[in-house]
């Protein structure tokens, strides 16, 4: 079942099964708080960095009754992350290195 959402000013349109989508829909909600919080709280001005940070605190977050996502379901996610920063991003930047 496709879900439009939006995580800062970015538009995704994710697919989730049938009956899940407020959950899709919370998920993004989270991800953009956490970017916002990252942002503030450790003054990131870049918005790729940002989101990756976002990632990253919110994959070492345990969930679900202190469960993990398995490592199957993490690299999915990863994919889907450098997917959209791929698009999002200019040629040659998403991967050229140069930290900014």
């Amino acid at each position: 079942m496709p879900v439009k959402l939006t995580v800062r000013r970015h538009s995704f349109t994710i697919a989730c099964e049938k009956g899940a989508e407020e959950s899709m829909r919370e998920a993004a909600r989270t991800v953009d708080e956490m970017i916002k919080d990252v942002r503030e709280k450790w003054q990131v001005a870049d918005g790729e960095r940002a989101a990756i940070m976002a990632a990253l605190t919110l994959a070492n977050r345990p969930a679900n009754g202190g469960a993990i996502p398995g490592k199957q379901t993490m690299e999915r996610l990863c994919k889907r992350i450098d997917a959209a920063l791929l698009r999002t991003a200019p040629r040659g930047r998403a991967s050229d290195g140069v930290n900014q």
